[in-house]
């Protein structure tokens, strides 16, 4: 391949991703965005921990409003400086693996539209 010809391709993907980031900044600025963390229980250890933090920081950086779906029966209402981009929406989750994840399944059909980001995080069990 010559040179000119990688110059070219690299030009071409370029030309894709600042289409792509566009295109995101728009829909951003259309629609708002709306992150949704999936959890299982909310423990009260965890409110200055990445459970809470990444979705409050992605909320502040990207102008938008986030959610934690979780069994809040451990947490009664996040700190202060949280609950103006971040709510806790109740989901009383049991110990059954299958029932919890069919749940989650039913919050996320339940609420396509306001969802722009969904995200959860997976934990190894010793």
């Amino acid at each position: 391949m010559t040179n000119s010809k990688k110059i070219i391709k690299c030009h071409r993907h370029l030309y894709n991703f600042l289409l792509f980031t566009l295109e995101i900044l728009i829909f951003v600025e259309m629609n708002g965005v709306h992150i949704t963390l999936i959890w299982r229980r909310l423990q009260a250890y965890e409110l200055g921990k990445d459970v809470l933090l990444t979705p409050y920081h992605l909320a502040l950086g990207l102008g938008g409003k986030a959610t934690i779906v979780c069994d809040t029966s451990s947490v009664s209402s996040l700190p202060e400086r949280f609950r103006d981009t971040v709510s806790l929406e109740p989901l009383p989750l049991s110990g059954n693996w299958r029932l919890r994840v069919l749940k989650y399944f039913r919050y996320l059909a339940s609420t396509p539209a306001m969802i722009s980001f969904s995200m959860t995080y997976t934990a190894a069990s010793n």
